[in-house]
């Protein structure tokens, strides 16, 4: 029985979802300062900790909608409260913290906010179609801006944290798809119950667009050449094209689960991607 609590308060947290953001930041440091450094992942701890919170305080509101979305997760399959959750939630906040704190000022601020962005995000913003979404991509930038302040060399990454911020924008309109029934059934306002799911593919589509777009703008400013280079062009276009004509073929509920699936792959490659130029 501990074992099956234990289970269920780790998958609460989305660790997969928290991992990525966690290796956002020490991809950020990376681009920064290329050698490795203790601080790096002193860093991505507390933006896995953030992460983990959010993720934890959304399931914690969200168990009315899951048992019709997912209803495997802790909360609507019985396994966990939403109280514990909720208290999980604090406790990786307040840990977040404290593990900020000898990171310095901006770090304290940066993760104060990131904490304020998320829970605001779950008990009103998502319920602002485009806004709700907006904040979540901007935390995902964020994580890559996190990185940068931590190797001490900012100016680098804000091109990738704005394509960041275009991929998890994109992302997250996606999400509202194949969640459109439930979604309406418990009164939630997404680009998808507001405007239709049609409406959010297409934006979907204008969203990998500029996201095909972006990259090639940054190399023409600052144009490189090196086999790292190349092969995170070849992954990065590889999946931007797969996105743009899939999303043509056929948008609806099924496409956009594999896409979402897809997404989250090709996400995780890239990162790695980058980690190991």
């Amino acid at each position: 029985m501990k074992a099956k609590r234990v289970i269920a308060l780790i998958e609460v947290t989305r660790p997969h979802s928290a991992l990525a953001a966690a290796l956002a930041t020490v991809a950020g440091a990376h681009l920064a300062q290329p050698t490795p450094s203790v601080v790096w992942f002193q860093a991505a701890a507390v933006t896995w900790l953030l992460a983990a919170a959010g993720n934890s305080f959304n399931d914690s509101l969200d168990g009315a909608v899951d048992r019709i979305n997912r209803p495997g997760r802790p909360i609507p399959s019985g396994r966990l409260s939403a109280g514990t959750a909720r208290m999980l939630a604090h406790l990786c906040a307040l840990f977040a913290l404290l593990l900020a704190i000898p990171l310095g000022a901006l770090s304290v601020l940066g993760t104060a906010t990131g904490i304020l962005l998320l829970y605001g995000y779950s008990l009103w913003l998502r319920n602002v179609p485009f806004v709700g979404n907006a904040v979540v991509a901007l935390l995902s930038g964020m994580a890559v801006v996190y990185g940068g302040i931590i190797g001490n060399q900012v100016s680098v990454v804000w091109g990738g944290a704005g394509l960041i911020f275009l991929f998890m924008f994109t992302r997250e309109i996606l999400k509202t798809v194949p969640d459109e029934v439930g979604d309406r059934l418990a009164g939630l306002r997404t680009v998808a119950t507001v405007f239709g799911g049609p409406v959010a593919m297409s934006v979907c589509w204008w969203g990998v667009l500029l996201m095909g777009t972006w990259p090639a703008l940054l190399w023409l400013v600052h144009p490189a050449f090196s086999t790292g280079v190349v092969v995170a062009g070849v992954v990065y276009y590889a999946g931007v094209g797969y996105g743009l004509w899939q999303i043509r073929q056929n948008p609806g509920r099924e496409l956009s689960q594999r896409l979402i699936v897809t997404s989250k792959i090709w996400g995780m490659v890239m990162l790695v991607v980058v980690l190991a130029r």
